[in-house]
């Protein structure tokens, strides 16, 4: 049976794999110091903090709940075929999963573990990697 780790060990990894994502660090400082959870969007802007009574946040809180995760960070996109996602990047609350959840596999792209819910049709949002682009400010999921 696979030992669960405390919330806190998990955030000290969220942090690294921000780090890792190389996230702005005001961004990072927030997450560590505050505990704030930000939105990378499809669009060139900076990312926004999402709010703790939002929607949003309180799928973050089921996500967490029901898929043993500590999400750290959120993209939104528009996938081609997909449509529109969102995709709750998270570490896993089992140490031995860990050393999977974020890899850099070529130039600032990274294969992250995320949940992914489909806008559209609910049933086909599901746990898994994504590909993500990382520019130092924004992040964007491409596939």
């Amino acid at each position: 049976m696979e030992k669960e780790a405390s919330i806190s060990a998990a955030k000290i990894v969220a942090e690294w794999a921000l780090l890792e994502l190389r996230v702005s660090m005001p961004y990072v400082l927030d997450f560590v110091l505050n505990g704030n959870i930000y939105l990378f969007g499809i669009d060139d802007g900076p990312p926004s903090r999402i709010a703790p009574d939002s929607e949003l946040m309180a799928k973050i809180r089921e996500i967490e709940a029901s898929r043993k995760l500590k999400i750290y960070a959120v993209t939104h996109d528009h996938l081609p075929v997909i449509g529109e996602t969102y995709s709750f990047l998270g570490i896993s609350l089992y140490e031995d999963d860990w050393d999977v959840m974020v890899r850099l596999i070529g130039n600032n792209t990274y294969y992250v573990y995320a949940y992914v819910h489909n806008v559209a049709i609910p049933d086909y949002s599901e746990s898994g990697f994504v590909v993500l682009l990382s520019n130092g400010r924004n992040l964007l999921c491409v596939g």
